[in-house]
């Protein structure tokens, strides 16, 4: 039972953390701006790690709940969402495709009404549409 709740614990604190990450950069960038100069342009990035998840999670079966959430926190902070990056490559998924893809439906999406008319594309893949 304390595993169930550590690992959603630890996630959320990964996304805390790397939205803390974020707003750190955004200060940071806004500070080296000046008083009198327009503000850069920095984007925020919020991401949950599932590496952090799982050593959260596993943090939080040893030593409790709270545990799990501060050290999710901690590796959020850390950016341990690069680690994700690898080991999804390493598994042979193309993540800059889907990087891309998801830049270009949150371009759509912020286009609003006027790209409204366009439907959204999406495919499916069933093992039924498989050649026997």
């Amino acid at each position: 039972m304390r595993l169930l709740l550590s690992i959603p614990m630890a996630l959320l604190g990964s996304l805390v953390g790397s939205a803390l990450r974020s707003a750190l950069k955004i200060a940071d960038a806004r500070l080296d701006a000046g008083g009198e100069s327009p503000a850069a342009e920095v984007d925020m990035n919020i991401n949950g790690s599932a590496l952090a998840a799982l050593g959260g999670g596993l943090m939080g079966l040893l030593f409790g709940t709270r545990t799990a959430f501060w050290s999710g926190v901690a590796l959020g902070a850390a950016g341990i969402d690069r680690f994700d990056l690898r080991l999804l490559r390493l598994a042979g998924v193309d993540v800059d495709a889907m990087i891309a893809r998801a830049r270009t439906m949150a371009e759509r999406a912020q286009g609003g009404a006027e790209d409204a008319s366009q439907p959204a594309e999406f495919t499916v893949e069933t093992p039924a549409s498989e050649p026997a």
